[in-house]
């Protein structure tokens, strides 16, 4: 059965798009049972270093999968039972860095090491609390620390907010 698994699943990594060079990093979505489940960029798509970013089990997994290179939006998915891969569904259209004022709890989750739980505690925030007027106001999430923050800089960005009282109109009056 493991055999036949590792044959169904290295054939899915192989027979997708390999356009993507090798030695440069990629997106792969980790999901499942991980302590953070999201998107990580990670050297030429290996999933042992998804896995490992992700703070996935990965004891008593094969070696071959764990070295498996996918391209570019693969998800790799941790049961019970092992490991699955699965295609990009989408393709990835999201600009970085992320607007963390304007971004939909979707879009947040493409942020790498933000999972659906904290990308949700992210909007939750925003909506009670108001607009970040810095990065480092993400602090105030739950389970947003100061080296959370320095990590995810790279893709995020406090854009201008909308100005209610005003209309709608940006900047100040």
């Amino acid at each position: 059965m493991a055999v036949l698994l590792l044959a169904v699943a290295l054939g899915l990594v192989w027979t997708g798009s390999r356009s993507v060079e090798l030695g440069d990093e990629r997106l792969i979505n980790v999901t499942g049972d991980v302590e953070r489940p999201g998107w990580y960029s990670v050297e030429s798509g290996v999933v042992r270093l998804a896995l490992e970013a992700s703070g996935a089990t990965i004891t008593n997994l094969p070696n071959e999968l764990l070295n498996t290179e996918l391209d570019e939006g693969w998800g790799v998915v941790i049961a019970d039972r092992g490991i699955s891969f699965s295609p990009p569904t989408e393709p990835l259209a999201f600009a970085l860095p992320i607007d963390i004022n304007s971004a939909t709890k979707e879009a947040l989750m493409a942020i790498p090491g933000i999972g659906e739980s904290l990308s949700q505690s992210i909007v939750s925030n925003r909506d009670q609390l108001g607009l970040f007027n810095s990065l480092d106001d993400l602090t105030r999430v739950s389970g947003i620390g100061e080296k959370t923050v320095e990590a995810i800089s790279p893709f995020i960005d406090v854009g201008v907010g909308l100005d209610e009282s005003t209309g709608g109109d940006i900047g100040p009056h």
